[in-house]
């Protein structure tokens, strides 16, 4: 499902979720989606809130969240991949290094 959290009208990405018509209200999203064995399949998140649209709701699966819930039960947040990238302003290096590796010219 595309997902546009600024309301700019650009998808900023696409989310994986699991449609429900259980009912999401606020104060109760986060509970259990359950199947019809019991089993856990997904973590209610959202609804399409819209006068033309009643009970359509949203659930995170289960495969997406475990990963979360273990980062959160062992580490106390969310560990992420980080780059190890700075930005720099070209003209802080030297014009023959500038030109010579960078391949850059004025």
């Amino acid at each position: 499902m595309p997902v546009d959290t600024n309301k700019d009208g650009q998808q900023d990405f696409n989310t994986e979720v699991i449609q429900t018509d259980a009912a999401i209200n606020p104060g109760n999203s986060g509970g259990a989606l359950i199947n019809t064995s019991g089993q856990l399949i997904g973590i209610n998140s959202m609804k399409i809130a819209e006068a033309s649209v009643e009970g359509v709701g949203f659930a995170i699966p289960i495969n997406e969240a475990l990963p979360i819930m273990r980062d959160l039960e062992q580490n106390g947040e969310v560990i992420r991949p980080q780059l190890g990238i700075q930005i720099r302003d070209v003209q802080e290096f030297p014009s023959g290094f500038r030109e010579d590796r960078l391949k850059l010219t004025k």
